[in-house]
């Protein structure tokens, strides 16, 4: 998609350079043109009103016939001269238009791609506490033994794991109005997001007979993050 935006932008930037140039260089030819015909016209004039002994070469015709010859030659030379310009302005114009493009696409493309990656964090950390609650919940109605307590203990994880999808939900919302920056990141022990990762995944492993195997850090180690995002 951004290729063939940056494409069409490069494009219409050179587009524009190239009706620009072309434009004055058809006025400086206009201007070159007229100031060539009556620099060559008092020149012819001067030079036909000077007294000195009749020759062939001051014959009219002869003289119109050369200043002719100059006036072609002229302009070939300024045509010759103009195309070369504006072949150097079409090719320097590319480079200028691909990088004016590239550089105004760049925004646009970062938060594209911001973007994708935060749905996709998002869709998976959406996942998370769901897999965690239908795997709780499940296990609960197995239990023929299920007491009371063990409900409440229950509904208060399930809670828990709500509030977790409220927050991300929330922030997709923000992520809407352009505000997925505005994050409350703190210092947090890394050993905390660990277990509580751990934990809400637990039930879902022991009804799939898996074992979770992990090493905590021996060290404490705080990293800057928003802790409710795991």
């Amino acid at each position: 998609m951004f290729r063939k935006t940056l494409i069409r932008l490069t494009a219409l930037y050179l587009a524009i350079i190239m009706v620009i140039s072309l434009a004055f260089s058809i006025s400086l030819y206009q201007v070159s043109i007229k100031e060539l015909e009556r620099g060559l016209n008092n020149q012819t004039d001067i030079f036909m009103s000077r007294p000195r002994i009749r020759t062939l070469f001051d014959d009219p015709s002869f003289i119109i016939t050369t200043r002719d010859s100059e006036f072609m030659q002229s302009r070939g030379r300024l045509i010759g001269n103009l195309a070369l310009l504006n072949l150097i302005i079409l090719i320097g114009g590319g480079f200028l238009s691909y990088y004016l493009a590239r550089r105004s696409l760049k925004p646009i493309e970062e938060a594209h791609e911001a973007q994708a990656r935060f749905t996709a964090d998002a869709s998976h950390e959406l996942r998370t506490p769901l897999a965690a609650m239908q795997a709780e919940i499940e296990v609960s109605l197995m239990d023929p033994n299920l007491t009371l307590a063990q409900a409440k203990q229950q509904l208060n994880s399930n809670l828990e794991e709500l509030a977790k999808l409220t927050y991300l939900s929330e922030g997709l919302l923000k992520l809407a109005h352009l505000e997925h920056n505005e994050l409350d990141k703190k210092l947090t022990d890394l050993n905390k997001i660990i277990d509580s990762s751990v934990k809400a995944v637990e039930k879902r492993a022991k009804e799939k007979f898996a074992t979770i195997n992990f090493v905590r850090p021996k060290e404490k180690i705080s990293v800057l993050a928003d802790a409710n995002s795991f």
